[in-house]
């Protein structure tokens, strides 16, 4: 198919102006060749729309097929919707690309980003981090105050179902769970909802879920029927919401006021993500409140992180937690202590190092790789055109473009891979693409990287060397250089997709709060099929030789567009629209006949319009004209017109002076050279520059001192008599089939006059055609 659609793109005119129609022969252009004749058929009223049209209906595809088969927006839907997703998918070379690309300069000249959980980890191109003053502090404040958070231990041999239970049958009630530790496993967000529902939420409707389609959903207690929530119309304080752990960023669900939600916490959560969690409730601080579910397992490593933070000896770490169970009241007295919520900001603040330790080793490699592949992609943009096959690629194009080409490597090693430094990795990288480093900035910026990456290690292995931290360090998975290119492989997919997660939830999240904004839904207008008459539609033939007349005579079958209307109403003649008197209408376009029929007729497209201008004017406005112009040349027909100096009638003088004193910013009565630029722009005439009219009217500028109102008038007044020249000049709107005939004898006669009867004649008949389209004329 696209092998086709590149042969019928040579076959197509070179020129704009050019229909899409083409005559085999001298002859057929002569008589004329409907190209259509063997698209639409009688049938043809059987297409429906594209937006009704059914898929399934075999009926409707077996018309429409031969139309679209070979349409390019066809076959790129055909390609990129259903054949490489299917193809590609497993495909073992990829181009890649990555976050540098838009905020570096590889792109776009000056970016600029904005971010509720900003970071320092960004590409150098980007520049710093600019912190709103006072926002972290005022998010740890917030989650650190035993009046707006409190923790509440679980005891052992806790699952899904039990914190379900212990949420559900909580008194005081919950409003929320919101699951920042991915507790709640082994079952979808609609089974939790009907878990929750069953095991208690007295006073609860219903409980509100995210679905597959990231749409947020309630299911109501009366039957289980799962609503949208936006159908629900459950109040705030009557519904029970779950946000599960991959709907905890960017999605905004109403609470009540006084709302309390839960929220868990995971080994592997950092700060970020708790302060995203907590934040779901929008009321936080001001009424709305937390319990924070700690299990065991989390306590003791919370316990563990800090002690050894505090530079503790391991054998005097706090064993709080080691009887948890035990004696509930004694370890109420103790996790409820705001020195608890410290601590769980200290460890998520731990955990936030080495995820940005892992993080900011892979800013450093794709950096240092953003340096060749700006200077590639300059390459690829510059000499694309060089690129004809595989084989007459230059060397340096495919050197370019392998720089984007990542190889995907399905299969699982057999052993652990040695771990290097990563200092060792960037300076391999480096010496790999040193040819692609051309200029001398490049080599300082990627030593500037390698240094920064080497000093690091540096002091990492400093801190190693001290003998009272070793064991403190092993005990708490501290960060380690050497096996962070090993955690980076494995952890690279999944940053990358919890980053296009949180993309998409945001998008979502904007899109709904436009949508809910609006009071009344829009409704699909419903296609009803009519039966539309196809009789009396035979083209009606005119003699070219007639264009030498004016239209009004009839002659030729046009007729003022003024008067066209699709059902001719004989009380009120004057619902027709007031079009200038130039502009008219073939009946082979719509005929005024079937305005008396009261019959549906599809309206054709408006594609073609024939400008022509007659050698013979015996038109009311053709007569005026030539009688103004023998008693006294322009002056006359300026008067005709009410143009001429002097004969402004009072409305169009009070017009051009509250035009005038627009421009005239500084009131002194002169328009200055930027005055003049916005009077050239706001009327609109082609062609028209301030220089030129500065350069035209200089003299009368001279003589009144400046661009005064006298040399603004008279500036008008030529330009009105530029357009009073159109007279005499008529457009009219052809059919496609008339468009396709005339097109013909205008190619035939290119050299001659258009008219026969005037190959001796004083003056011509001109004509033209344009074709139109959504934004000009051609």
């Amino acid at each position: 198919l696209i092998t086709q659609n590149k042969k019928n793109a040579a076959l197509a005119p070179k020129k704009k102006s050019e229909l899409i129609v083409r005559s085999k022969e001298n002859e057929d252009r002569r008589i004329g060749i409907n190209i259509f004749a063997d698209v639409f058929t009688e049938e043809d009223d059987l297409i429906w729309p594209l937006q009704l049209i059914d898929v399934k209906d075999r009926e409707q595809f077996k018309v429409l097929y031969p139309l679209l088969y070979k349409l390019p927006h066809v076959v790129m839907h055909y390609l990129n919707d259903i054949i490489f997703p299917e193809v590609l998918a497993h495909q073992g070379l990829k181009l890649s690309a990555c976050g540098q690309e838009l905020g570096g300069d590889m792109i776009f000249g000056r970016r600029i980003g904005f971010s509720g959980t900003p970071s320092d980890i960004l590409p150098q191109e980007l520049g710093t981090c600019q912190y709103e003053r006072g926002s972290d502090g005022r998010v740890t404040h917030y989650l650190t105050s035993p009046a707006i958070v409190q923790h509440v231990p679980i005891r052992a041999g806790w699952n899904s179902h039990t914190l379900l239970e212990f949420i559900a049958k909580a008194d005081p009630p919950f409003h929320a769970l919101i699951d920042t530790g991915a507790l709640i496993t082994g079952m979808s967000n609609k089974g939790a909802a009907e878990y929750l529902l069953k095991s208690g939420l007295e006073g609860m409707k219903g409980v509100v879920f995210l679905d597959e389609l990231d749409r947020q959903m309630v299911l109501l207690r009366k039957g289980f029927k799962v609503v949208k929530l936006s159908d629900s119309g459950l109040a705030w304080g009557e519904r029970f919401t779950f946000y599960d752990q991959v709907h905890t960023t960017g999605m905004d669900i109403k609470q009540a006021v006084d709302a309390c939600a839960a929220l868990t916490l995971g080994k592997d959560m950092v700060f970020r993500d708790y302060a995203q969690g907590a934040f779901r409730m929008r009321g936080i601080g001001k009424g709305q409140t937390i319990k924070l579910l700690v299990v065991p397992e989390i306590a003791d490593r919370i316990d563990t992180q800090v002690t050894i933070g505090a530079g503790l000896p391991a054998h005097e770490q706090s064993t709080q937690f080691q009887q948890q169970g035990s004696n509930p009241r004694e370890l109420d007295a103790i996790v409820t202590e705001p020195q608890f919520l410290k601590d769980v900001v200290s460890w998520l603040m731990i955990n936030s190092m080495r995820v940005d330790g892992v993080q900011y080793n892979l800013l450093c490699e794709q950096s240092v790789g953003n340096i060749w592949r700006k200077r590639c992609f300059g390459t690829l943009k510059n000499d694309y055109k060089s690129i004809d096959s595989f084989d007459s690629c230059p060397p340096q194009l495919n050197r370019a473009l392998q720089v984007f080409r990542e190889r995907i490597d399905f299969e699982i090693e057999n052993n652990i891979q040695q771990s290097v430094k990563y200092s060792e990795k960037i300076s391999k990288l480096i010496h790999l693409h040193g040819d692609l480093l051309s200029a001398e900035s490049d080599n300082k910026i990627a030593t500037y990287i390698l240094s920064t990456i080497r000093e690091e290690e540096t002091q990492t292995e400093l801190l190693k060397r001290q003998p009272a931290q070793v064991a403190h360090i092993g005990a708490a998975d501290a960060i380690d250089t050497n096996g962070v290119a090993a955690e980076q492989s494995f952890n690279r997919e999944q940053v990358q997709e919890q980053e296009q997660e949180q993309e998409q939830e945001q998008e979502q999240e904007k899109e709904k709060e436009k949508e809910e904004e609006k009071v009344d839904d829009i409704e699909e207008e419903e296609f009803i099929r009519q039966k539309y008459a196809r009789d009396d539609e035979d083209p009606v033939p005119w003699c070219v030789e007639k264009l030498a007349h004016t239209p009004a005579g009839g002659s030729q079958g046009f007729y003022p567009l003024s008067k066209f209307s699709i059902f001719k109403n004989v009380i009120r003649n004057d619902d027709n629209l007031h079009f200038p008197e130039f502009l008219w209408l073939s009946k082979n376009h719509y005929n005024m006949q079937w305005t008396m029929s009261r019959t549906l007729r599809r309206l054709k497209n408006v594609i073609v319009v024939m400008e022509y201008e007659p050698s013979i004017k015996t038109d009311e406005i053709g007569l005026r004209t030539t009688m103004h112009a023998a008693q006294g040349g322009l002056g006359k027909v300026l008067q005709a017109v009410g143009l001429a100096s002097g004969q402004f009638t009072i409305e169009q003088e009070n017009i051009l002076l509250r035009c005038f004193s627009m421009f005239d910013v500084d009131d002194d009565g002169k328009l200055t050279a930027e005055d003049i630029k916005h009077v050239v722009a706001m009327m609109g005439v082609d062609n028209l520059s301030a220089e030129l009219v500065q350069m035209q009217y200089k003299d009368s500028i001279a003589q009144r001192g400046g661009f005064s109102y006298a040399v603004f008038k008279e500036m008008v007044r030529d330009v009105a008599m530029q357009f009073r020249r159109q007279e005499g000049k008529y457009y009219v709107l052809l059919s496609l089939q008339e468009a396709e005939h005339f097109r013909g004898i205008l190619h035939a006669r290119k050299n001659f006059p258009l008219l026969n009867s005037e190959l001796m004649a004083e003056s011509y008949t001109t004509a033209a055609m344009w074709v139109m389209n959504d934004y000009d004329m051609s």
